[in-house]
């Protein structure tokens, strides 16, 4: 017999309705789930509150705290156009907690990001705008072997593409790597 581990642990609690479900469905969920373990890596406490706010949108509410993380997205869902209206205002992000929302792809991951991002267009081509500062981060990146540290820079999300302006990466020996332009 495999032993297998779980993916994620924590405490769920709260309540989600479907109402009206033959004619006009309505969705509401009030949901907390404590002390939230991803890959083995804390995460924190999640609240999770979506409701309708109309027939075809959904409004979300969702924060993230504990573990020094202090994260928020909140906006809307139009489910006939898969359309995106929400805002992700990362106060900070434990590179601790990315390290486990990667499936574990990075490790020794240390630092926080923070920064605002402005979520727009549709599931299908989401446009992103905004910035996402890296904060004393390190990291090893799990198939490379390598590790990364002191990495201080922003990484912009413009109307163009993702836009890096003498973004510096150092690896364990202090070598430096800088990428600069357009993505």
């Amino acid at each position: 017999i495999k032993k297998d581990s779980l993916l994620a642990k924590g405490t769920v609690n709260g309540t989600a309705q479907i109402r009206d479900l033959a004619k006009s469905p309505t969705f509401t969920t009030d949901l907390n789930i404590t002390d939230l373990i991803v890959y083995g890596s804390p995460i924190g406490n999640m609240a999770v509150k979506v409701k309708n706010v109309s027939p075809k949108v959904l409004q979300a509410d969702i924060n993230l705290t504990g573990n020094n993380n202090d994260l928020k997205l909140a906006g809307t869902y139009n489910m006939d156009t898969s359309g995106l209206d929400m805002n992700l205002a990362m106060n900070r992000l434990e590179m601790k907690s990315v390290q486990g929302f990667s499936f574990n792809s990075i490790e020794n991951a240390e630092g926080y990001l923070s920064g605002n991002l402005k979520i727009g267009g549709t599931t299908k081509a989401p446009q992103v705008l905004g910035k996402v500062k890296f904060n004393d981060v390190g990291l090893g990146i799990t198939k490379l072997g390598s590790k990364f540290k002191n990495i201080n820079d922003e990484i912009n999300f413009t109307n163009v593409g993702i836009a890096f302006n003498n973004f510096t990466i150092k690896d364990d020996s202090g070598n430096p790597f800088t990428i600069d332009g357009d993505i």
